[in-house]
Parts: C-alpha cells; sequence; structure tokens
C-alpha cells in the first residue's frame, strides 16, 4: 500500500566502479568508503561483481559513522596504495561530502561520488540522480495519490534522469 521512487543505491555504486575503471584505467586497487559494513552488506555484491570482471582489487574502508574521523580512513586508504576510491552511495557521505572530497584530494586518489553536486564542490567524478529529478518524480506521484490514486495503486518508480559529472 505504498508508492515511491526506488533510487538503485546498489546498481548504480555498481556503475560508478565501472565508470572508475574506465576514468582510471590502470588502477588494479580501489578503495571502497562505506560507512557501516552490515548497512553496506548487502550493497556490495554488483559492485563485487564489477570489481571481478574487472579484474580490480577491492579494499573496503568502514568509517563506522561517526567513530573513526575521516583523516584516519583517508590516511589508510593513502597508506594502502589504492589507485582510485568508489565512495559508496549513502546519506552521512551526502551530508559530509565536502571533508570526503577534501581528504580524497589531499591523498591524491581519484574518487566517483554519488551526487552530481559533488564535482561542483570539487570532486573528482560524480554519477547519478539529481535531488530536484527526483523530487519532480515524487511530485507526480503524489499528484496522482490527491487526485484520487491509492498509493498500492501507483507503481513504485526507478529514477529515469541519470547524470554523470566530471570536474575538470
Amino acid at each position: 500500500n505504498v508508492t515511491g521512487v526506488d533510487t538503485l543505491l546498489s546498481a548504480l555504486d555498481a556503475k560508478r566502479l565501472d565508470v572508475l575503471r574506465q576514468v582510471v584505467p590502470k588502477a588494479t586497487k580501489v578503495a571502497v568508503l562505506i560507512s557501516n559494513r552490515q548497512v553496506f552488506e548487502p550493497q556490495m555484491p554488483p559492485v563485487r561483481e564489477v570489481a571481478r570482471k574487472a579484474g580490480l582489487n577491492l579494499e573496503i574502508f568502514d568509517t563506522r559513522g561517526v567513530s573513526v574521523s575521516y583523516n584516519e580512513a583517508f590516511d589508510a586508504i593513502a597508506r594502502s596504495q589504492s589507485q582510485a576510491l568508489l565512495v559508496m552511495s549513502s546519506p552521512l557521505f551526502a551530508r559530509d561530502s565536502k571533508p570526503i572530497i577534501d581528504s580524497a584530494a589531499r591523498i591524491g586518489v581519484p574518487a566517483i561520488h554519488g551526487e552530481v553536486r559533488n564535482a561542483r564542490e570539487g570532486g573528482l567524478i560524480a554519477y547519478g540522480t539529481t535531488p530536484a529529478h527526483l523530487d519532480r518524480q515524487v511530485a507526480r506521484q503524489i499528484d496522482k495519490i490527491l487526485r484520487g490514486a491509492r498509493p498500492g495503486d501507483v507503481p513504485v518508480e526507478q529514477p529515469s534522469r541519470y547524470e554523470m559529472a566530471i570536474n575538470l
């Protein structure tokens, strides 16, 4: 009896890894930034499959929410000698995008992010939906409900538009 927009987080994270692989073709080791292993584990199978097919070694770096600072996590990424960074989709990482972008720049690792605005903020690459597009999709669903449709009759939708931004 509900409707909404499924943002396809795990599929997009896998696509982001594929884009990152194309942008940094010599990379063999990719750091993956997560904020809680239990939460992110369900998102990982498609990412691991892309890595397997591309011959990439993934190294997971768990910030465990706020208990580990981003500086500590990025120092560990630098020590790992990872050649690229996949920042997994997360509301926490969306909120903390600036320190993540600054930390990636500090250690010199090319990173891909989940929100287009991250490239405007200084991140190297971003691929995903935009909040404005998602808001319009949700508004169309709300309009249907306000006009009498039952929420259970309005299908859950997937985003219909994705954008990629590259910070030159």
